[in-house]
């Protein structure tokens, strides 16, 4: 091993990095910048336009009506006030009339007092006429039937500030009210004057396809003056809602006979309620019959005109020992409220009005759908009653806004077998505020002729409830179904006479082959000479009853009648062209379909060629059907002609009188196709412009051009005095008035003073739901029947009636106490009850000697 020198330490050596950081360049010069361009400030927004001048306004309306006889001559005059400050291009509302009315006069007044009379026109004349008025900037005034119980007026190119008057003017026969009137003297008919009130558009749609939601002007103030003559003394009026100022006797005079004029006077208001007057007199009930010679008609033509209330036992034939009763309820949107309520109590008499035994029954509801009470109509018993009464009290107006009455009514017609097995009175309950009437006139005629037959018959009846009532809807269907349509406004607090009324029409049997001979036979030609002529040998099958006629030779008020032999056979009724239009050959009845129910006024028209006219009586033949195979015929006394003189030309009954044709005419329109609704259009056109009258196709337009002629266009009234000849020959000796019903036992027209008649509808309501449908009343009810009726029962009569049970006693009390205060509202409810009696009362109760006994206790009430 080698050793060798240590090895010499190495230096030691350090690293430190270095970093360089260069000088940062110099900042960049700034470039100058464009200066910005001032940008245009945006063009101020357009003002805006100026706001559409406001509409004119409808501010005033004022009534003038006189009720002459049975007849009513109305003109409404409406006040329209444009407050821009230029002329206004066009205004349409509409408003409600009676479906009835025969609108006959039309006029615009303007500021400057002149009169620009309304001419009758083609509809479609009408419209481009003003539509070229309108461009001209002429004033016009269109006024039109939306429906037969909408009448619409359209006003335009009214001055800056300017007022105009639009005058409409109508003629409408009265309805009867509930029959008859009850005072201390006996009982009376009545007679129903209406003036709707209601500035409308119904919801839904209308016929014209437009959706109408709004309602039009409320709160318009108006005024108006009624002045009513009756051939008879005045025993009672009524204005249920108003209290106008009554004053008797002619222009305010006392005279002998002041009592048979009454004008009323009603302040400024401005309640939308309708107007309302119910008159009753003592001859009413009489029959009368009126001519008019036509003073420039060529041919020379004569209107005659028919009224009557049947009322007699004969009518009160039972349809049959069964039948069935639908009842069809407005459950819609519009029926809340009041009307609700009011269909709710009308519901509960009316069930309680039926027959004890053979009855059945159904009810169903309807707004957009269907409902009822039972799949099948039930019996009726007091189960079913009491069944029926629950549904009724949970009823609510929660079916819908747009209501579908036709589709309801066909759910009820499908509901009924094909060949009915028992009579069907079907009652519909509404408001009527709809526009399928077509469709339900339509789909009733169709279930009428379909399922009917001579023994088992389906009648439809109406009640419309409310203001504004749709009149068209309402007596539309009552047309088509044989019944009749009766109204309830809300103001009115009863209504029980109007149920009694349907339920009496509804248990009678049709009266058929109803014939009024409007010619003079001997001054007919042998055999017909056209099929036109031919055609006039139709006697329509009819419905049902019977008349009180007033003879100037005879002072009794019944009618006689006279049986005769059995009704001649005649041709099938079948559509025949009209060549010439309208020519008149042969006299030309209106309604053409008749239908009688007892109690109930029926008023007839004929247009009749002068030289074949009966002038001097009417015969009236008719078959009233007892049972299947025994149809007698029957002939009232001859109803005495007075004829109408003319003063000034007035045409008033030919111009009702084509209004009803006119009516006819329109209802068969609605089911006729081609080449028939062709000459059915033509025919309502013809008697349209001739007799002024507006219909579907007919309008009036009034345009001020400076050339329209002024002065009145249709002079239809000026009829005020047209009764004196035949006031004077009707007043006699009067007739102390028997009750004309078969269930009462004793007249009641002696004057009773000394007791204060109750609150008799109230009472009867309860005694009515209290008792059983065998008429009498249970041991639970029957302490409430006597509670009921003690304080306006006579003394001796409660005394007299403790022998008997509780059950006979509140029967015979209840009896006595309706035969005392109640009218014929009462009766259906007196019926079922005095057959309780009768029934019950064992047989050592003499009846009709207790009865008798019982009345006598109240001579002093």
């Amino acid at each position: 091993m080698t050793c060798g020198p240590p090895p010499q330490p190495q230096p030691a050596y350090f690293y430190y990095p270095v970093v360089y950081y260069p000088p940062p360049p110099p900042p960049p010069i700034p470039r100058p910048q464009p200066q910005p361009q001032p940008q245009p400030r945006p063009p101020p927004p357009p003002p805006p336009p100026p706001p559409p001048p406001p509409p004119p306004q409808l501010t005033e309306c004022h009534v003038e009506a006189n009720i002459i006889d049975v007849h009513s001559f109305v003109t409404l005059s409406q006040k329209f006030y444009n407050p821009a400050h230029v002329a206004t291009t066009e205004l349409t509302y509409n408003f409600t009339v009676l479906a009835g009315a025969a609108i006959c006069g039309f006029e615009m007044i303007r500021a400057s007092g002149r009169k620009v009379i309304g001419v009758i026109k083609d509809k479609d004349q009408a419209l481009r006429e003003m539509n070229s008025a309108k461009a001209a900037g002429h004033a016009f005034a269109l006024g039109q039937e939306f429906t037969k119980d909408v009448f619409s007026i359209s006003v335009g190119n009214i001055n800056p500030h300017e007022t105009i008057t639009v005058n409409i003017s109508y003629i409408n026969p009265l309805i009867d009210d509930d029959s008859i009137f009850r005072n201390r003297a006996g009982l009376f008919p009545q007679l129903r004057f209406s003036l709707p009130l209601a500035y409308l558009q119904r919801p839904g749609q209308g016929p014209d396809g437009k959706i109408l939601t709004g309602v039009h002007p409320t709160n318009v103030p108006f005024t108006m003056e009624l002045s009513i003559e009756q051939s008879s003394c005045i025993i009672d009026y009524r204005t249920p809602g108003y209290t106008p100022t009554a004053t008797f006797g002619r222009d305010g005079v006392p005279k002998p006979d002041h009592e048979r004029f009454l004008h009323l006077s009603f302040p400024k208001s401005t309640s939308s309620a309708d107007i309302i007057v119910i008159i009753a007199a003592e001859e009413l009930a009489f029959s009368r019959a009126f001519i008019e010679h036509h003073p420039s008609h060529s041919p020379p033509s004569t209107a005659l005109a028919f009224t009557f209330v049947p009322a007699h036992d004969l009518y009160e034939v039972e349809a049959a020992t069964e039948m069935e009763y639908i009842v069809l309820v407005d459950q819609s949107n519009s029926m809340a409220g009041l009307k609700l309520q009011m269909t709710q109590k009308a519901l509960e008499f009316l069930l309680d009005q039926l027959p004890s035994t053979g009855s059945h029954f159904n009810i169903f509801s309807y707004g957009e759908t269907v409902r009822h009470f039972s799949s099948e109509s039930v019996y009726y018993d007091d189960v079913t009653v009491g069944r029926a009464k629950e549904y009724i009290s949970a009823m609510q107006a929660n079916l819908g806004a747009n209501k579908q009455t036709a589709r309801a009514l066909k759910h009820v017609f499908d509901s009924l077998p094909t060949t009915l097995t028992r009579p069907v009175s079907i009652f519909l309950i509404t408001d009527g505020a709809a526009w399928d009437i077509k469709d339900c006139m339509s789909i009733t005629q169709q279930a009428i002729a379909s399922k009917s037959t001579q023994s088992n018959f389906m009648r439809v009846f109406t009640l419309g409830l409310g203001d504004g009532v749709s009149t068209e809807t309402c007596d539309g269907i009552a047309r088509a179904g044989g019944g009749m349509a009766t109204y309830i406004v809300s103001a009115e607090q009863s209504f029980l006479g109007k149920c009694v009324r349907l339920v009496s029409g509804a248990r009678t049997r049709p009266i058929t082959d109803i014939k009024i001979s409007w010619e003079d036979e001997s001054l007919l030609p042998q055999e017909p000479t056209t099929e036109v002529e031919a055609s006039a040998h139709f006697h329509p099958q009819q419905e049902p009853q019977l008349i009180p006629t007033r003879s100037k030779k005879k002072k009794n008020q019944d009618a006689r009648v006279l049986r005769y032999s059995e009704p001649e056979e005649h041709p099938e009724e079948r559509y025949i062209s009209s060549t010439p239009i309208g020519a008149l050959l042969r006299a030309k009845q209106a309604p053409v379909k008749l239908s009688f129910l007892n109690g109930t006024r029926v008023s007839v028209f004929a247009l009749v060629p002068r030289n074949i006219a009966r002038t001097t009586t009417l015969n009236v033949e008719f078959t009233i059907p007892s049972r299947p195979g025994n149809n007698p015929r029957y002939r009232l006394d001859p109803v005495d002609i007075d004829e109408l003189s003319h003063s000034h030309g007035k045409t008033f009954l030919h111009t009702i009188a084509a209004k009803a044709i006119i009516t006819d005419l329109e209802d068969k329109h609605l089911s006729a196709l081609n080449a028939e609704a062709a000459d059915l259009q033509g025919e309502i056109t013809h008697y349209g412009k001739k007799y002024g009258l507006t219909s579907r196709f007919t309008s009036f337009l009034a345009i001020d051009d400076g050339r329209t002629p002024v002065g009145l266009a249709n002079d239809v009234f000026g009829t005020t005095s047209v009764l004196n000849t035949r006031l004077s020959t009707l007043r006699s000796e009067q007739q102390p008035v028997q009750v004309q019903s078969g269930f009462r036992a004793f007249s009641v027209s002696a004057p009773r003073a000394k007791v204060e008649p109750p609150d008799d509808r109230a009472i009867l309501f309860q005694l009515a739901n209290l008792q059983s449908v065998d008429g009498g009343y249970s041991a639970n009810n029957a302490a409430k029947v006597i509670e009921l009726v003690s304080p306006t029962c006579p003394t001796g009569a409660m005394e007299m009636v403790q022998i008997y049970d509780m059950n006979l006693r509140s029967a015979l009390l209840a009896w006595l106490w309706i035969s005392l205060w109640c009218g014929v509202e009462a009766d259906l409810v007196l019926k079922k009850v005095n057959a309780w009696i009768r029934k019950n009362a064992g047989p050592e109760v003499d009846v009709e000697v207790v009865q008798k006994m019982l009345y006598e206790t109240a001579d002093d009430y």
